[in-house]
């Protein structure tokens, strides 16, 4: 709902998201989430090596990501938030992103605390209008909040069905880049999880996806005859349309829509046949 300056016209409400720069609000509210989790405040007279957790942030920014020699580490914790707060401020926006994200990845080992991280951040993004969500540890264009949760589902696959993660995780992280987006991959990753979740419930790794849903229809297993047409036709889909999965274009128009609406609707269906595995063996007819 517009505030008393909205509504009398002195101050324009937000006509677009930010997608392509990013306020100091949003800014402020993604330091905060990273300040909870990694650089709390003070520690001006604590000596950065008596807190494991905190040296251990430190080391692996100032090696892996500022890049710089290991002994100009502050002693003081206070003098090293100080720099790393600098650094932040400093970054132009699409680097805030690329610094989130590789804070995901390197200074979390524990699952819970990452997807804690993937709240505060989301809750910052949506907050302040932003054009992107965080997944799986990666900033992505905006989607609804069920089709991130069900990329979410598919990427953390377990067992037998880890390949399937991978093949999405790789959809994603093609799609996600704000530097090149690899569309063309991204399809090509999206449908060889759908791939490879059929060869493993039909217990065949040489088939392809078509082979994979007849064998599965054959073996009884409970799968709608339309949703076997239609990813089929998917697959042929990416067989041929700009050469996806064999590279026969130099120049493809593929667009972010195209490789979106794949990831969301792959990551959906072997999300479904996951539970349908897990819930029943199929019998054969």
């Amino acid at each position: 709902m517009p505030n008393f300056s909205e509504r009398m016209g002195l101050k324009k409400a937000s006509q677009t998201i930010q997608t392509d720069g990013m306020d100091q609000a949003l800014r402020n509210a993604l330091w905060n989430a990273l300040t909870i989790l990694f650089f709390p405040p003070g520690g001006e007279t604590v000596p950065i090596n008596s807190n494991s957790t905190l040296f251990r942030a430190a080391r692996v920014l100032w090696a892996s990501y500022f890049k710089q020699p290991l002994d100009t580490i502050p002693q003081w914790w206070g003098e090293a938030r100080t720099i790393i707060r600098r650094n932040f401020f400093g970054y132009p926006w699409n680097e805030v992103y690329d610094f989130i994200e590789f804070c995901s990845e390197a200074l979390i080992a524990d699952a819970a605390e990452r997807k804690r991280l993937q709240v505060l951040c989301n809750q910052a993004l949506e907050g302040n209008q932003a054009g992107y969500r965080m997944t799986a540890g990666k900033f992505i264009a905006n989607t609804a909040k069920h089709e991130l949760e069900t990329i979410d589902a598919a990427q953390a696959a377990k067992g037998k069905f880890s390949p399937v993660a991978d093949h999405i995780q790789k959809a994603l992280e093609h799609l996600s880049r704000r530097e090149n987006p690899d569309y063309r991959n991204s399809i090509k990753e999206s449908i060889s999880a759908v791939e490879a979740a059929c060869c493993i419930i039909a217990d065949d790794q040489k088939a392809t996806l078509g082979q994979a849903l007849k064998k599965l229809e054959e073996q009884g297993f409970p799968i709608h005859k339309a949703q076997k047409d239609a990813f089929s036709k998917l697959y042929g889909y990416t067989s041929n349309a700009e050469g996806i999965r064999h590279a026969l274009l130099d120049e493809p128009t593929l667009t972010y829509g195209d490789a979106q609406f794949m990831l969301v609707t792959c990551s959906a269906f072997v999300n479904y046949l996951i539970v349908l595995a897990n819930a029943a063996k199929p019998t054969r007819r």
